[in-house]
């Protein structure tokens, strides 16, 4: 009997640094990565796309055409089929990043991976999951308009908590040691994930193109801290009235005020 094909995945949700750390990932040799891909997404906006008749009759009619989440599945699994016959003939390594933000931060989240869950029906699945201080990754959704899906600060962080037990398991990566040690964190998810280390990946991974890279990560030449967006009063009263989030300081260590972390992180800004 042959071994099922073994497809790693990265998981995060938006605004905590996945995109510089899948571009990183996607520079190491013999890794094919594709960014932000779920069975379940929302088809989105009508656009030029030949190639995928399925996604724009989602498109175009969802009032009229229904498309169910197994046929949605389904169509999912034939179109990675031919993908991962070219990279089992290059004997390459079939990397996904999970389009996280679909299944935990929408309206009607479904608090599981669908991604996740459908590649286990038919290959073995390799998961890494990356998480960031919610103070500072619900700071970047606000900006962009996302967080208005997920509501309040204290509801985006029980939505941290789920996401967490979901994947409790897994082997968890957190940006604030990426950006502070990128070699040394590299070298673990790499080993995490079983693909072969590139010692030579800071010098290739600014040439990558992934999809999602909205951030200020997008414009760095080099992996290292940068500033705290300014914490307004109204959002650090928040951020101290959230129970979920003092849940999440109490397991990770984070500092429970803002002020405290803007004050550490200029330091370590200045050492670098």
């Amino acid at each position: 009997m042959n071994e099922r094909f073994c497809v790693r995945t990265i998981h995060h949700l938006s605004g905590t640094g996945g995109t510089l750390i899948s571009k990183c990932i996607a520079c190491m040799e013999k890794v094919y990565l594709l960014s932000e891909v779920t069975p379940q997404a929302y088809a989105g906006k009508i656009q030029f796309n030949p190639l995928d008749p399925l996604q724009q009759a989602i498109a175009q009619y969802s009032g009229k055409l229904f498309f169910d989440e197994e046929t949605r599945s389904t169509a999912f699994l034939q179109r990675l089929a031919p993908v991962v016959v070219q990279i089992k003939k290059k004997n390459g390594i079939l990397v996904l990043r999970d389009h996280s933000h679909t299944d935990w931060l929408r309206d009607q989240p479904r608090m599981r991976s669908e991604l996740l869950e459908t590649l286990r029906t038919a290959y073995e699945v390799r998961p890494v999951v990356t998480i960031r201080n919610p103070v500072e990754s619900y700071a970047t959704m606000a900006e962009h308009g996302w967080n208005m899906r997920v509501g309040s600060y204290d509801e985006y962080c029980k939505r941290v908590l789920l996401f967490l037990d979901y994947f409790q398991g897994a082997d968890l990566f957190h940006y604030e040691d990426f950006v502070t040690r990128p070699d040394s964190v590299l070298r673990d998810l790499t080993n995490a994930l079983q693909i072969p280390f590139d010692k030579d990946w800071s010098s290739k991974f600014i040439s990558v193109q992934l999809t999602g890279d909205s951030g200020r990560g997008g414009v760095l030449k080099m992996v290292r801290p940068m500033a705290m967006r300014p914490v307004s009063d109204e959002y650090r009263k928040e951020i101290l009235a959230s129970d979920a989030y003092a849940k999440l300081c109490d397991r990770f260590g984070y500092k429970r005020d803002p002020e405290e972390m803007r004050v550490e992180r200029e330091r370590l800004v200045q050492r670098y």
